[in-house]
C-alpha cells in the first residue's frame, strides 16, 4: 500500500486536531469550565480517582472563576486588595487538592496574584501601582476563547509540531507556551503580538501544568525551551516534566536545547 500524500497527512491532522478535542468536551467560551478542564487530565494522572475528588475540585476552581470575575468586572480601588486575596486563595485550594488527591507526575502551578483581575475591561490605572509598584495604564490580558485556544493547539506528526490547519510550526523565537491540566501543548503564534497576549491568555488565568517559552527553527525543530514565565514562575522540576511531556508527543530536544535558569523579573 503506498504510503499516504503529505496533503491526505495535514488533512487527517486537521481532522484529529479539531474534532477529537471537542469529543467529550462542551465548549465554554473564554473560561473553560472545571468539568471540562478535570475531564481532560487523565493522561496525566497515575489511576482514576474518586468521583467525590472531582467534585471537590470542581467547586473550588468554580470559585475561583466566581471570584476572579468580580475583580474582572467590579473592582474597585477599595475592595481589590480583598477581592484578590480571596481569589488568589481559591486558586490555591484547588491547586493544593489536584496536587494532593489527583497529580503525582506534576504540580499544577497557580497564577501569580499580582496577575487576577488582568482582563477587566474596566477602567484598571488603579491596579498597577498595587500590582507591580509602576505607573501607568496596566494593558489589558487577552483571554482566548475554547476555539481561539485549540487553534493554538500544537499537533506532533511524524516528529514535527503542526498548528491544526495543518501548516508547519517553523520559524518562532521566544514563544510563549503552556501545557493545560488536559494534558496539551499550546503555544502563541506568530501573529500574537503585543502585551495583550499572554501565558494566562490559553486557560484564562487557570492553573496549568507547565509554562515557558519555545523556539522553533526554519525546519520545524526546537532550538530552545525555558521556564520563563512570570505569571506561572515554574520550577526547574516543572520545565522537566514539559521536558519530558514534549519528547513523549514525539519532538525531539537537545539536552543543550534545555536553558534551565530561572525567570527573574
Amino acid at each position: 500500500m503506498k504510503a499516504a500524500s503529505k496533503p491526505v497527512k495535514r488533512a487527517l491532522i486537521l481532522i484529529f486536531s479539531t474534532v477529537l478535542p471537542f469529543l467529550g468536551i462542551a465548549a465554554h467560551g473564554a473560561v473553560l469550565s472545571a468539568n471540562d478542564l478535570l475531564h481532560g487530565c487523565s493522561e496525566l494522572l497515575v489511576e482514576a480517582k474518586p468521583t467525590a475528588d472531582f467534585q471537590l475540585l470542581t467547586q473550588e476552581l468554580e470559585e475561583y472563576h466566581r471570584l476572579a470575575g468580580i475583580v474582572d468586572r467590579d473592582a474597585t480601588v477599595e475592595n481589590v486588595v480583598a477581592l484578590t486575596d480571596a481569589a488568589f486563595e481559591a486558586q490555591l485550594q484547588f491547586t493544593k487538592h489536584f496536587n494532593s488527591r489527583l497529580s503525582r507526575r506534576f504540580e499544577a502551578l497557580p497564577m501569580r496574584k499580582s496577575y487576577i483581575g488582568e482582563a477587566a475591561r474596566h477602567s484598571v490605572e488603579f491596579l498597577k501601582p498595587w500590582r507591580l509598584g509602576e505607573v501607568g495604564p496596566f494593558p489589558t490580558v487577552n483571554y482566548f476563547s475554547t476555539a481561539e485556544r485549540e487553534a493554538r493547539r500544537v499537533i506532533v506528526h511524524d516528529g514535527r509540531a503542526y498548528w491544526p490547519d495543518g501548516s508547519l510550526v517553523t520559524d518562532i523565537d521566544h514563544s510563549e507556551f503552556v501545557i493545560g491540566l488536559n494534558g496539551r501543548l499550546y503555544m502563541l503564534k506568530g501573529t500574537d503580538t503585543g502585551s495583550e497576549f499572554r501565558h494566562s491568555s490559553f486557560f484564562s488565568g487557570d492553573p496549568v501544568a507547565a509554562a515557558g517559552t519555545i523556539s522553533f527553527s526554519a525546519n520545524g525543530r526546537i532550538k530552545k525551551i525555558t521556564r520563563s514565565s512570570g505569571h506561572y514562575v515554574p520550577s526547574g522540576q516543572t520545565l522537566k516534566f514539559a521536558v519530558e511531556k514534549i519528547r513523549a508527543m514525539g519532538l525531539f530536544i537537545a539536552p543543550d536545547s534545555v536553558e534551565w535558569r530561572p525567570f527573574n523579573r
